[in-house]
């Protein structure tokens, strides 16, 4: 498709969605004033411009969409349309049920309280005292899932996004991506939609 600008015709822009398996120690944005390695230098190949939908703490991993779609990424931002996000987070000691409850009925943060999160234990490693615990939030808050955790006194150690909506990490390498498919995007947009439905109702 062209379009034209100034009376030239100039090619419209293809849309492109990404999934990133994100490494720990690299900064969710475009640059980065103190040097540190930034997600768009994984990207060369694309000639398109992308961005990252939403944010990854420089010492969290895993997940993170990128697209030129400004539509798309507000869609899956803004906070009427927030999708599950699913976390493994390894955290210090090895939090007691009632404080998982806590987690999972809402917390007082400092900026307010958090809504319901699904919760679950995945492991518990009494030799470095430690648990590996499943987390799914609705919100896209700041380093929540770690002020959560912070919280009821057990800091995270180590934190790695495993799921956006119903899109899983499962198959890509740490520093790899794929481009999604049209079902997938697709599938996004739904998920926005219903989670926006039902949180208006």
């Amino acid at each position: 498709d062209f379009i034209k600008v100034d009376g030239k015709p100039i090619r419209r822009q293809s849309k492109v969605y990404v999934i990133f398996n994100k490494p720990k120690g690299v900064i969710t944005s475009a640059q980065d004033p103190e040097g540190r390695k930034t997600v768009t230098e994984f990207f060369k190949n694309i000639k398109q411009r992308i961005y990252p939908i939403g944010r990854l703490d420089y010492d969290t991993e895993g997940l993170l969409l990128l697209t030129n779609d400004g539509e798309f990424a507000h869609l899956l931002t803004h906070p009427k349309h927030h999708v599950p996000r699913t976390y493994l987070a390894t955290v210090k000691g090895v939090p007691h049920g009632s404080l998982l409850d806590k987690l999972k009925n809402g917390i007082e943060l400092d900026d307010g309280m958090t809504a319901p999160a699904e919760v679950e234990y995945q492991d518990v490693r009494p030799e470095t005292n430690e648990a590996v615990v499943k987390i799914t939030i609705y919100e896209g808050r700041n380093r929540q899932v770690r002020r959560m955790f912070d919280a009821i006194h057990h800091p995270v150690i180590k934190l790695k996004r495993i799921q956006f909506g119903p899109l899983q990490l499962s198959g890509i390498p740490r520093g790899k991506f794929r481009h999604l498919t049209p079902q997938e995007v697709n599938e996004l947009r739904q998920e926005a939609l219903k989670a926006g439905e039902a949180k208006s109702r």
